[in-house]
């Protein structure tokens, strides 16, 4: 099964600041909105979810469709991903490492990295640090509903458009949450990530044991270790 957080093992160079396409009044809505979303997360430690992920491809007869369980911490940020269906599988991610663990095969992949400001981005994207997002993606357009609102964005840097060509968060109107993230690769890849029945904690009374639980002492983990590419690569 393709994971959708297979995106955020591409490490990559943030770029100088460049000319939004949301211009006047539309683009100070859109950096009021994410603003508000900034502000909802302020004093949020943790976010619990359940999610369904849609990822479609030229490769694939029809989309596919997996879903389960979504932890996210803020600090350290870390992204916690428990599919349920169509099998058992779970992906750790943070800003240093990215883990995919099949407990039906007792096995575990573990990739070890100096970086990844992309992964920090997108995991930011449901904190408090989604007001920063400009630093790498440039505001492209909204479109305003009544129930949500949905803000495209598109890389700044030739490095991250060669990995990620257009992100699309989609924000609830009422409390500014933002409640699906889509995003598609330079192979005109989608993946769609949507969550329900989101719980907010604020406080970390052993909030952090599930994302740092060790894993069952017999399952067999491969560690590989990703070098940053250098400026001429």
């Amino acid at each position: 099964m393709r994971l959708a957080l297979a995106l955020f093992l591409t490490p990559c160079l943030v770029g100088q600041p460049a000319h939004e396409d949301l211009s006047g009044k539309e683009l100070l809505a859109a950096r009021s909105l994410i603003e508000r979303t900034s502000m909802a997360l302020d004093d949020v430690r943790r976010m619990d979810a359940e999610f369904v992920q849609t990822q479609e491809s030229v490769l694939l007869e029809k989309p596919m469709v997996s879903g389960g369980l979504f932890y996210l911490r803020a600090q350290p940020a870390c992204l916690l991903l428990k599919f349920n269906k169509p099998r058992a599988v779970e992906v750790r991610s943070d800003a240093t490492s990215h883990r995919v663990y099949e407990p039906t095969k007792n096995r575990a992949t573990r990739l070890v990295f100096e970086s990844n400001e992309l992964a920090k981005a997108l995991m930011g994207v449901f904190t408090q640090e989604i007001n920063s997002i400009e630093k790498l993606f440039v505001l492209e357009s909204l479109t305003a509903g009544k129930q949500d609102t949905t803000i495209s964005l598109r890389p700044r840097s030739k490095e991250l458009s060669g990995i990620l060509t257009k992100l699309q968060l989609t924000i609830r109107n009422s409390d500014a949450l933002v409640l699906a993230m889509r995003y598609t690769n330079k192979e005109d890849e989608a993946t769609h990530l949507r969550l329900m029945k989101v719980v907010l904690h604020s406080k970390g009374e052993k909030l952090d044991q599930i994302f740092d639980a060790p894993l069952p002492k017999a399952v067999r983990i491969q560690v590989r270790q990703i070098k940053k590419p250098s400026k001429a690569e």
